[in-house]
């Protein structure tokens, strides 16, 4: 598969969000720095994704790195699949949104903190 590179994405920015299923979760500038020491490609890689896509959904790529930057929290896409990477740099998916793992879940690899379970790359939906 060839690949090619993304420049560094805003993914989140910390405040009052509403999930899809409706639940609303706060995150601080705190929680936003702890995700991002916390994150590890070799424990866990985050895939990039289209949409919020179901357990059988392909990776388009995968997050390579994360920082916050006081409220705001940037990813650095590994790995892009070359024919996405085109999409997203032709403005097909220009919005993006953030998944996590909450601090308590089961299947947290770092729990305690929200740690990055996907980036669903969006095309003509808003996020939540």
């Amino acid at each position: 598969m060839a690949t090619k590179s993304l420049p560094r994405i805003h993914a989140f920015r910390a405040g009052r969000h509403t999930a899809m299923s409706g639940a609303v979760l706060d995150f601080s500038a705190a929680d936003l720095a702890a995700s991002a020491q916390a994150y590890n490609p070799a424990l866990h890689p985050a895939p990039i994704v289209v949409g919020h896509p179901t357990v059988d959904a392909p990776a388009y790529g995968w997050i390579g790195g994360v920082q916050a930057e006081g409220d705001e929290l940037y990813i650095q896409p590994d790995q892009v699949e070359a024919q996405f990477a085109d999409l997203v740099s032709e403005g097909r998916y220009k919005r993006v949104s953030m998944s996590w793992y909450p601090p308590a879940h089961p299947r947290n690899p770092v729990p305690g903190v929200y740690y990055p379970k996907h980036l669903g790359f969006l095309g003509a939906t808003a996020p939540a």
